[in-house]
């Protein structure tokens, strides 16, 4: 005879294997990179989003990335973003980590101590873009990579949306934008975000620290997007409308 606990759990289970499956009818699920059915990331997508860090200067500031921002790689990182699957942070954040750990790791290289006076600062989500998405993506994959931040950076004014801006027009368009903490004064800083573009974001950030004092030993990005006008033509088809970055 089954007992009522066995039956209880059984009709539990049964509940919410309806749920999912009416879910699934309702929102079908298809892999953020490829589309494919039936899995919200398939293998093969999964395994492009493991990359390796690679450095980059911008302006002789060091800059590490794990994945090229391109294909199926993009899409999932878009998904991610712009599409409400935070889902996805779990798979993103190991990379995103990886990319941090490197720039940490080089200042012990070059014979500067690592401690904890080295801040993690994210740049800031415009205010349109954490209206429309409810959540910080920088921060939300800096909390599943176990990176403690330090929000020092704030817009002393909204820019403009930046997908469709060229080079010169992107750092135009951040010129000034945004100030520091006054209490980065003397301290050692590490910019993050999660994809670098032009790197006008970066440049920004980094006149802002300085402005109040600040060293910043370099930064620590998810992707990187390739360069050129080709690249921000697949930019604009891949988000298929404004830029929700940063």
């Amino acid at each position: 005879m089954t007992s009522p606990v066995t039956a209880a759990a059984r009709l539990a289970r049964l509940a919410r294997e309806a749920l999912v499956a009416a879910g699934a009818v309702v929102v079908p699920v298809a892999c953020a990179g490829c589309g494919r059915e039936d899995t919200p990331l398939c293998a093969e997508c999964r395994d492009r989003c493991v990359g390796s860090v690679r450095l980059e200067h911008i302006d002789g500031l060091p800059v590490r990335f794990a994945l090229d921002y391109s294909d199926e790689v993009a899409r999932v990182v878009v998904a991610f973003k712009n599409d409400g699957r935070t889902g996805l942070a779990r798979v993103l954040a190991e990379p995103f980590g990886r990319s941090i750990d490197d720039a940490v790791g080089a200042l012990a290289t070059h014979g500067t101590t690592v401690d904890d006076r080295v801040l993690v600062v994210p740049i800031p989500s415009r205010r349109a873009s954490m209206r429309r998405r409810g959540y910080r993506p920088v921060a939300l994959l800096a909390r599943r990579a176990g990176v403690p931040l330090d929000a020092r950076l704030r817009f002393a004014r909204q820019p403009l949306d930046q997908l469709r801006l060229g080079r010169r027009e992107r750092g135009e368009n951040l010129r000034a934008a945004m100030v520091a903490d006054p209490l980065l004064d003397g301290r050692r800083v590490l910019i993050v975000d999660d994809v670098l573009t032009s790197g006008a974001t970066v440049r920004e950030a980094a006149r802002a620290i300085d402005a109040v004092g600040g060293t910043v030993v370099g930064a620590a990005v998810l992707a990187r997007t390739p360069s050129g006008r080709r690249s921000r033509r697949r930019e604009r088809d891949l988000l298929g409308g404004p830029s929700e970055s940063p």
